[in-house]
Formats: C-alpha cells, sequence, structure tokens
C-alpha cells in the first residue's frame, strides 16, 4: 500500500530499509532450513527430500520476494519505524503542545462547541498517537 501512496524520499527510503532489513531475513531462513536438514537422520527419505527441496526454496529466494515469508510483517513494521523516525521531525509532541497552548485560537465561522470537541479529540486521540510509536 506504501508503495501506491508514497512518492520520492519516503518510497525510497522505505524500499532502502525494507531490502536491508531482508537480507538477514532472508539469511536467517536459509540457516534455518539448512539446520533442519542437517538435524534429519536421513532414515524418511520422503523427509529428507521435503527438507532439501526447502533448502532449495530457501536459497532460490530474492531479498524482494523474502517479504512472502511470515517474517514480512516484521520487516515492514520496522521498515515503516524507520521512516517515521526519519520523516517526523524531531520533538514534535513538545511542538504540538505549545502550539495548542500559545498559538491555536477558535475560528471565526466555528461555534465554541465544535472547537471545544475538535480540542477535546486532539487532547484524546492524536497526541496519545504522536507520543507512543508506531505500530503496525
Amino acid at each position: 500500500m506504501l508503495q501506491q501512496f508514497a512518492s520520492g524520499s519516503a518510497l525510497s527510503g522505505f524500499n532502502h530499509n525494507v531490502l536491508v532489513q531482508a537480507a538477514p531475513a532472508r539469511a536467517t531462513l536459509v540457516a534455518t532450513a539448512q539446520a533442519a536438514v542437517n538435524r534429519d537422520d536421513g532414515t524418511n527419505a520422503a523427509r529428507a527430500q521435503g527438507l532439501a527441496d526447502h533448502l532449495a526454496a530457501m536459497q532460490a529466494l530474492k531479498n524482494e520476494s523474502v517479504l512472502a515469508q511470515n517474517v514480512g510483517n516484521g520487516i515492514v513494521a520496522t521498515a515503516l519505524q524507520q521512516l517515521a523516525t526519519i520523516l517526523l521531525p524531531t520533538k514534535i509532541l513538545q511542538r504540538v503542545k505549545r502550539y495548542l497552548r500559545r498559538e491555536a485560537r477558535k475560528p471565526i465561522d466555528m461555534g465554541v462547541r465544535e472547537c471545544l470537541m475538535h480540542i477535546l479529540r486532539i487532547n484524546s486521540q492524536e497526541i496519545p498517537h504522536i507520543s507512543t510509536p508506531l505500530r503496525c
């Protein structure tokens, strides 16, 4: 989804982070498959052939195709966290709170009740999302 909506440095940074995270994940998958082949005693020929096929499939994976494996969610979550760290300005929570304290004013064409509801929504929903890390 991010591939469709992001552009420029955000997209290239995300793609780079995914590929950087995918290389060690691919190595881990290959090592796990190799360990399973090494542990097999060879008494069951069908099992040994299945393990060998799985190892060959893991060795044939490209860094981009690692995302289709079970580790893909973790890779994307880490890449999104790094992207948010890069794109969001530092001390954003302090800046938002300072703006609300010093500069935020009720627009002339907005009612008092509507303005209060917007401020309550910012305090209860938006600020807690800024102060917590990105979750995927």
